[in-house]
């Protein structure tokens, strides 16, 4: 599954599931079936919402605690430059803990 976490912007086409919060796009992570995940970082009120960074925190805890699998792709499409640059850079961490040794 295909999984776009943005509170404003709808998905680039129906192959994906909309969320607008972090605890929504935690619960699909959770249930392992997300190949492609998609962040924006901005989503709403912080005490309500969270933040795309906040997802990425939960899937590197997750590797390291309790062997999750990252999706397959995860990019961020954030209009914040400065969030998505650091959101990319947590990206490609994920990605090398992913590959292994």
């Amino acid at each position: 599954m295909k999984v776009f976490l943005d509170d404003n912007r709808h998905p680039p086409d129906d192959s994906w599931i909309w969320v607008m919060t972090t605890k929504e796009a935690i619960e699909l992570l959770r249930a392992g079936e997300v190949e492609e995940l998609d962040l924006d970082y901005d989503l709403g009120e912080p005490e309500s919402f969270g933040n795309g960074m906040d997802v990425l925190a939960w899937i590197e805890h997750e590797m390291k605690e309790n062997g999750f699998e990252a999706p397959r792709v995860i990019t961020s499409h954030s209009g914040d430059q400065v969030a998505r640059k650091r959101m990319e850079e947590v990206i490609r961490q994920i990605r090398t803990v992913a590959k292994g040794p």
